[in-house]
């Protein structure tokens, strides 16, 4: 009975001791629990407090949103008015520029008809422009043509006489027969020869006036050729042949 009454004992020691053990744990985890929960609790306030400031904001950006929504609202219905006052506006001018359209018709038609009597006026005095200037310019060159192939006729001789060039040389031949510029009509032809015999009078020596007596025989022969020369294409390209040959002889 002792020895069992001894281990009871000290088996209740042991236990008691254990358990003393456990109840230290679980007053340092009840412990740490308990400062485990006031930080959670301090995070959970600081949380709501940051929570409340959103909800400030926004219950403030809630308010600016409707004061702005109001004002929008305010403008579109000031806008209506206007656009109803504005469409009044546009039926009345409707109306006003629909006896006007009528008014412009006639006038473009007036202005029409007056820049086309303005043309035909202008394309009438730029044809008789145009025919003078043609007249004038035609007459000019022909005056001109005229005048050179005197002077070179005249030249030509001079030049021959005073060179003591032998009367029957082929150079005499070659300038009656020559003409640096178109002499034109037969009748203008005439006139020209006239002119070139009265202008080598002035020159000593029967020579010069026999040959521009020859020259009036061929400047008459040369005005029958070019005549002849107008009827067909292919007498042309024969006499232009045959003046080439003589040319390549002298």
């Amino acid at each position: 009975m002792k020895n069992w009454k001894g281990n009871d004992s000290k088996h209740m020691i042991e236990n008691l001791k254990r358990d003393s053990v456990v109840a230290v744990q679980g007053v340092f985890e009840a412990g740490y629990r308990l400062i485990e929960a006031e930080r959670l609790l301090n995070e959970s306030l600081a949380e709501n407090d940051r929570l409340r400031e959103v909800e400030k904001a926004a219950s403030a950006r809630i308010r600016e949103v409707e004061s702005q929504h109001k004002s929008a609202e305010e403008g579109l219905q000031k806008a209506e008015c206007q656009l109803v006052e504005m469409s009044a506006k546009l039926e009345r001018e409707c109306d006003r520029s629909s006896g006007l359209q009528a008014e412009i018709d006639k006038l473009k038609a007036e202005l029409a008809e007056a820049r086309q009597v303005s043309s035909d006026a202008e394309n009438e005095a730029q044809a008789t422009y145009d025919r003078g200037f043609a007249d004038a310019a035609g007459s000019l060159r022909f005056q001109m043509r005229r005048e050179c192939n005197i002077n070179f006729l005249k030249g030509w001789a001079l030049a021959l006489e005073q060179a003591a060039v032998d009367d029957e040389s082929e150079l005499y031949v070659l300038g009656r027969r020559y003409r640096p510029y178109d002499s034109g009509t037969p009748e203008n032809l005439e006139e020209t020869n006239v002119e070139v015999l009265g202008g080598l009078e002035a020159f000593d020596g029967p020579t010069v006036m026999e040959n521009a007596e020859v020259f009036d025989h061929q400047e008459r022969a040369q005005t029958e050729e070019v005549q002849d020369m107008e009827k067909g294409v292919s007498d042309k390209e024969d006499n232009v042949d045959v003046d080439d040959q003589e040319g390549i002889c002298l």
